[in-house]
């Protein structure tokens, strides 16, 4: 019985790590779902943005939502042709159980590149001019102890938190490409481990 649960577990482990590896196959996916993340944009607009050819970029876009990291949210007529204009799905590119199903190496590289990307928005953030502490933001670092249920509480609720920043970000998103609004990108970055 217990071997049955382990080969369904390293089955489920191996195919979220292929699914992460694929996603991340070509440097430009990476690039198109930072895009993404930010708005809504159709292969025509991705490319003028990111210098690459249109048919590599569509190409791309389309894979990534074949793996479910991106999804068509409207269609426009154009020359004769369909325009699809594309978000993300999945900014972060796992969830917590996504992640805990990963191979363990592939788990630490991925986590060591989420830890890397959050100080990159950070500094870019400083450096833009766009972090000020004393305008609307959230910053906090908090040491607390837990016993391994409330370890396990904690998780869950940081879990709902993010679902919820991303829930709002599709309404956000949904609203944006109704209205033509203005968008703000922001960068939230959730952390919690334990500590040595």
């Amino acid at each position: 019985m217990a071997t049955k649960a382990r080969t369904k577990r390293e089955e489920t482990q191996r195919e979220a790590t292929q699914r992460l590896c694929k996603a991340l196959s070509h440097p430009l996916r990476s690039q198109i779902l930072t895009l993404l993340g930010e708005g809504v944009y159709s292969p025509n607009e991705m490319s003028k943005i990111l210098g690459e050819e249109l048919g590599t970029v569509d190409y791309h876009a389309k894979q990534l939502d074949k793996l479910g990291f991106a999804e068509i949210v409207k269609e426009k007529k154009r020359r004769g042709a369909m325009e699809h204009f594309y978000r993300a799905t999945a900014t972060n590119l796992s969830y917590l159980g996504e992640l805990q199903q990963m191979h363990p190496l592939v788990a630490k590289h991925y986590g060591g590149e989420v830890v890397h990307n959050a100080g990159s928005d950070f500094v870019k953030a400083l450096e833009g001019g766009t972090f000020d502490p004393h305008e609307e933001c959230h910053l906090s670092r908090t040491p607390l102890v837990y016993d391994e249920d409330g370890y396990t509480d904690a998780l869950a609720i940081l879990e709902r938190a993010r679902f919820e920043l991303e829930e709002r970000s599709a309404k956000s998103l949904d609203d944006i490409a109704e209205s033509g609004a203005a968008s703000v990108s922001v960068s939230s970055s959730i952390f919690l481990f334990k500590m040595p």
